[in-house]
């Protein structure tokens, strides 16, 4: 048994090796990439034995570097990229549009395309209290042009569903209880344009995911043929925590400090995040907020660090805007990892899975608009830190830095 486990290690260690010096090489080929990496992830960070494995010089040198390249700012305080479209447009996931395939009634493995392209666009993907479940579906033969009402195609929507999930249940909203039209009502912005716009308001048990489901045919398709069209988002129709517009700034060693009041209605462990805005327009920087908050009205700092200003040649006064987050819902929070591992093997065998794992903040745009700061009032030393220092001294010791 232990020779088996010893090498179940090796593999493991392995495994994770390539797969950290992919997500290396990833970051280094393509910059900050297109969006989908996460800014607060330093891909290097893990123990110094679990990277190690059949690693080249090359390699081991590659991961130094980025441990270093990512610790210019702390990890909590982060430069805003143009790069991080899903960061800076939080609220809404772009879909493409795609192109309608006729599937034969007799053998469903056999398909021919459409000429014609169609999207089914959720307005907003993470539904906060008080925000109503809205889509647009919209086909067109010139998915180039789609913006042209007349490169538009009228549609005949037969039938809209809306279901709800979860790990441990599914449910499904009454039909009765969702519009869908073209009339320039019920949500839908212009009448007649060809945009036609889904809208459900979820009631307090609408906590999960939401699968929006719209039947439709295409008005001028000779065929006739009916396509069905799936999108998804997140409900979270209960906010655990407001942030009620009010804020307090101060420049605290070399960097700027933002504290913003938050209504907690439900303590508990949060992450929370904050963008930050220059008055040219050009994004600085997105900050996050991770830790405990109790019931009533906190103070939750976010932090923009000193260097950032510098790097990013920002222009005064900030806009404080996109202040968003969650409660984590989870079993085995941050309390119970504190505890030990006898706590966490406790929890798991006694505690019942509690589902969805997060209740969603609505979102804050603010904007919040800072004093006007000159860009020399900020430091321009790179992050230091206790755990850093002690962290790239292991990566010397252990041959990293050669």
């Amino acid at each position: 048994m232990k020779k088996k486990y010893i090498i179940g290690t090796g593999v493991i260690t392995l495994i994770l090796s390539i797969v950290v010096l992919r997500m290396l090489n990833s970051a280094v080929s393509t910059g900050l990439s297109d969006g989908k990496i996460d800014p607060f992830q330093n891909p290097a960070d893990l123990p110094i034995q679990t990277l190690s494995g059949d690693m080249t010089r090359e390699d081991k040198h590659l991961v130094f570097q980025t441990y270093k390249d990512f610790m210019v700012y702390p990890p909590d305080s982060r430069p805003l990229l143009p790069e991080y479209r899903d960061i800076i447009n939080h609220q809404v996931i772009p879909m493409i549009f795609r192109r309608m395939r006729v599937i034969d009634q007799n053998d469903y493995r056999r398909q021919t395309e459409s000429d014609y392209f169609c999207r089914l666009q959720p307005v907003v993907y993470y539904i906060t209290e008080g925000m109503p479940v809205m889509a647009t579906v919209e086909c067109t033969k010139d998915q180039r042009n789609p913006s042209e009402r007349d490169k538009r195609s009228r549609l005949r929507i037969s039938e809209v569903s809306i279901n709800g999930n979860t790990p441990s249940k599914q449910w499904q909203i009454p039909s009765s209880m969702i519009t869908f039209n073209d009339e320039g009502k019920d949500g839908d912005s212009t009448a007649d344009d060809r945009i036609y716009t889904v809208r459900y308001m979820p009631v307090r048990s609408d906590w999960g995911n939401m699968v929006l489901t719209a039947k439709l045919k295409i008005e001028d398709e000779a065929s006739g043929a009916e396509y069905t069209m799936i999108e998804t988002v997140f409900s979270s129709p209960v906010a655990p925590a407001r942030f009620n517009g009010q804020f307090h700034e101060q420049l605290r060693d070399g960097s700027l400090i933002v504290e913003a009041e938050v209504d907690v209605s439900m303590e508990g462990w949060y992450n929370l995040y904050a963008n930050l805005q220059g008055s040219d327009g050009e994004w600085i920087s997105v900050s996050n907020f991770n830790g405990k908050l109790r019931s009533g009205r906190q103070l939750v700092p976010f932090l923009f660090f000193g260097k950032i200003f510098h790097d990013r040649e920002a222009q005064a006064p900030y806009k404080l805007t996109g202040l968003r987050g969650e409660r984590n819902n989870q079993v085995i929070n941050r309390d119970i990892m504190s505890q030990g591992p006898e706590a966490v093997f406790k929890a798991m065998k006694t505690a019942k899975s509690v589902d969805p794992d997060r209740q969603l903040v609505p979102v804050f745009e603010g904007p919040y608009i800072t004093r006007k700061y000159e860009v020399s009032e900020f430091s321009d030393k790179e992050f230091d830190s206790q755990a850093k220092r002690e962290r790239l001294q292991q990566y010397v010791d252990a041959g990293y830095a050669d």
